[in-house]
């Protein structure tokens, strides 16, 4: 009850103020120079208003501009700004990044896009700003005195701010299940702490005097690593281990456990909703029931592994897949990670100065993430694509798999752990055509029962204009936080087709990002697309890994079901050339149409005349080039489905598109107001609506 009373009375006391959005205000915001990070002509950091956190966003108008932001020193100080809070929509995907509840696990206050900065201050100093302001120097002195091909490691490592060259460079860590050795567990914290006690042991010096000093180091490596609730949770549990160690008080390790937990949850309620906090307090707990140390290597080998698979139930929840290898590597990289990587890191970091002795570290650390990084990246990728398992059976099988450990029954252990996961997907298999929100674009997504058969009818791309070399961003392609996480969430590791409508950069454009992440059988394009200056590009890139093949009107595609193609029987890969494709899936005919223009739509009619059509995927995103009233009259679709994006440049779907629809009664749904729409047919047939308007 008294756990209970403080959890509620802090979260209330925490709990932000709402703010409004879209209304300009002026505000003094305190800049965190140690999450500034600069982007092309945009800078993004964390700032803290009244002692609420928020993220910040600022677009810089100048080359000067920006290379007055690169020292990020200058800018631990309290601006003066005007801008707003921007709204920040509900994810409009299923198995998408939720970047509302970031926000909310966070507690931060809401994003502020500052439009103009009207005066810089000193920042008032408290215990904020210096923790600040000590990460912040550190992070500067790794990026001007150590080669960038390196301080990103550095930087991630031992400090952790970790900027989009980090995530790039350990990909193929991340693939095989090793990020935990660079990010989330806290092993830094054990390291350096181990350090200080191994000191202090040497000096000779009693309990009694060793305390205030070896808080004091503890406190000042928090504000080093960043205070965040993994961090917390590895600080402390050392902090008790070693109490219990050089005194009188001794608590088991799960008493250790629940005394951390309860600490931080009492300093944040919001502990349990982050998702690095998730994963270092599972990983912890995992721990606690692995107390045997195995003397043989081949038995060190198999302790190994054990981590992994409790682990593996809760990694197929969050991530989707589980990489099969993940306990060898760990058994591999983990002495390199501890014995060498590690002393390295910090030798470089504390003697960067010193160039000789640098240049000699940095080529040991640059060498060592190299070899790394070719063994795991020509080592074949193993995952078990798994789906998102509910979450009730994901706790169900772990509790049942803790149990098997205890009593040693291994058999059951694996299957609690690997198979159990996957049963929901076995026991309800469903047709599905799922229209991806992907923005102003298209992207839709087939699936036969079981998955046996996966077609993708485009893939969006971002439109890119004209910029400077000094205003250009590096991003991700749009499909990794929408179509990728869907195909994942559905256990989905292989397309059998994916069809490219026609060239145009909002339906072809993150094909290439698809082809590398996901396996696919064969690419199709309407007859006369190669011509397209976009699709060449694409089939010089990856024309030896995939196949492409051109199709004409009357080829049908699939055995399950059969997508046939009604148009273009040639053309250039132009709007007019869409290819059209027209299918029975989940008990509705549906008619793709790509960006098919009313000429178009003529000659198909001329081509077919009428024929049965439930769901109509309107033209060019609603455009009232498309989508002519006779094309309508003769098909009589009982709903349309426009994909457009959200307050777009091009005014989609326009209102005479929309009119035309209304006056022949079919029912019109948007990825713009709906996001995800899918159509299913399992035990029986539904339409969902994935964002309620």
């Amino acid at each position: 009850m008294f756990f209970s009373t403080v959890f509620v009375v802090r979260e209330l006391v925490l709990d932000p103020t709402p703010v409004q959005v879209e209304q300009a205000q002026t505000m003094m915001i305190n800049v965190a120079a140690d999450t500034i990070v600069v982007n092309g002509d945009l800078v993004k950091f964390d700032g803290w208003y009244d002692d609420q956190s928020i993220k910040c966003t600022y677009q810089l108008a100048s080359l000067t501009e920006k290379d007055s932001w690169s020292p990020r020193m200058n800018w631990h100080r309290q601006l003066r700004v005007r801008g707003e809070f921007v709204s920040i929509s509900k994810k409009t995907n299923q198995y998408a990044f939720d970047y509302q509840a970031y926000l909310f696990a966070n507690r931060y206050l809401g994003q502020f896009q500052i439009d103009e900065i009207e005066q810089t201050r000193p920042l008032p100093f408290d215990f904020r700003a210096f923790a600040h302001g000590l990460r912040s120097w550190a992070v500067a002195r790794v990026e001007q005195r150590i080669d960038p091909k390196i301080g990103y490691l550095i930087n991630g490592l031992l400090f952790g701010f970790r900027q989009v060259a980090f995530y790039d460079e350990l990909s193929p860590f991340t693939q095989n299940g090793l990020l935990h050795l660079f990010s989330i567990s806290g092993m830094h914290v054990y390291f350096f702490l181990g350090w200080v006690d191994w000191f202090f042991r040497r000096i000779g010096a009693s309990f009694q005097y060793q305390i205030v000093p070896f808080f004091l180091c503890a406190f000042i490596l928090t504000c080093f690593f960043g205070i965040s609730s993994s961090i917390l949770r590895a600080i402390f549990m050392y902090l008790l281990y070693w109490i219990g160690k050089e005194s009188s008080i001794h608590l088991s390790s799960m008493d250790r456990y629940a005394l951390v937990l309860a600490v931080c949850i009492v300093i944040e309620p919001r502990t349990l909703l982050q998702l690095s906090s998730q994963l270092s307090f599972a990983f912890s707990f995992f721990l606690l029931f692995m107390q045997q140390q195995p003397e043989k290597n081949w038995q060190k080998f198999l302790y190994a592994q054990m981590i992994p698979l409790l682990s593996a139930p809760l990694l197929m929840y969050l991530f989707f897949e589980w990489p099969l290898l993940s306990g060898g590597f760990t058994f591999i990289f983990m002495p390199i990670f501890d014995l060498v990587m590690l002393p390295l890191a910090t030798f470089l970091f504390l003697f960067c100065p010193f160039s000789h002795i640098a240049s000699i570290l940095e080529y040991l650390l640059i060498m060592i993430m190299k070899i790394s990084r070719f063994l795991l990246t020509n080592f074949p990728k193993m995952v078990l694509p798994s789906g998102q398992p509910p979450l009730l059976l994901v706790l169900c099988c772990t509790i049942l798999a803790i149990w098997c450990l205890g009593k040693k029954n291994y058999l059951i252990f694996v299957v609690s752990c690997l198979l159990l996961p996957l049963i929901p997907r076995m026991v309800s298999p469903s047709e599905k055509v799922t229209f991806i929100d992907i923005g102003q674009g298209d992207c839709i997504v087939l699936q036969t029962k079981w998955n046996h058969e996966v077609y993708v009818i485009d893939t969006g791309g971002k439109v890119s204009f004209k910029k400077e070399p000094w205003q250009q961003r590096k991003t991700e392609a749009n499909i990794m936080y929408s179509l990728v996480p869907y195909l994942k969430g559905e256990g989905i590791h292989r397309i059998n087709g994916l069809f490219l409508t026609h060239g145009d950069t909002d339906h072809l454009g993150d094909a290439g990002a698809l082809i590398q992440t996901i396996k696919i059988a064969t690419i199709y394009l309407g007859k006369g697309s190669l011509n397209n200056q976009n699709v060449q590009k694409l089939y010089r890139t990856f024309g030896r890994q995939v196949p492409f093949r051109e199709v004409t009107p009357g080829t049908a595609i699939g055995n399950k079901k059969k997508m046939v193609v009604l148009s273009p029987k040639s053309g250039k890969g132009e709007n007019n050339d869409s290819l059209v494709l027209y299918t029975l899936f989940a008990s509705k005919y549906f008619l793709f149409t790509g960006d098919l223009e009313q000429s178009g739509e003529e000659k198909l009619l001329e081509m077919y005349g009428h024929f049965p059509v439930d769901v109509l995927k309107v033209g060019h995103h609603g455009s009232k080039t498309s989508t002519s009233p006779r094309f309508i009259e003769a098909l009589k679709p009982k709903e349309g489905i426009i994909s457009c994006g959200r307050k777009n440049r091009y005014k989609h779907p326009h209102q005479e598109t929309l009119d035309t629809l209304e006056n022949y009664g079919v029912k019109v749904l948007r990825t713009d107001l709906q996001g995800m729409i899918q159509y299913r047919k399992g035990w029986q047939s539904e339409r969902i609506i994935y964002l309620k308007k």
